[in-house]
């Protein structure tokens, strides 16, 4: 799902390939189209997260452009998290 943060950023988030279906490009599809989306709203920046233990999907990202913005300490489940916020230059 993507959602428009302000008039040059668009978030994706629940961008999620199932371990079956990897090596298949289906991530480089869902993200094409979610790139596409977001230029499709004028965005100038998309930009997704994850948790810093997902590697694997960290380097997807950087293997397609995104370079890693920031790092967040977060509680989900009263666990600590930590989320990294990756970003694409579309322009």
């Amino acid at each position: 799902m993507n959602t428009k943060i302000d008039d040059a950023v668009v978030e994706v988030s629940g961008l999620i390939v199932l371990d079956s279906m990897m090596g298949h490009s289906v991530g480089r599809a869902l993200l094409q189209s979610a790139i596409s989306n977001a230029l499709s709203e004028r965005a100038s920046h998309l930009v997704v997260q994850t948790e810093r233990a997902n590697t694997q999907a960290i380097d997807f990202y950087r293997s397609h452009g995104f370079h890693i913005q920031n790092v967040t300490i977060v509680i989900l489940s009263d666990k600590l998290v930590e989320l990294v916020k990756l970003a694409s230059n579309l322009g």
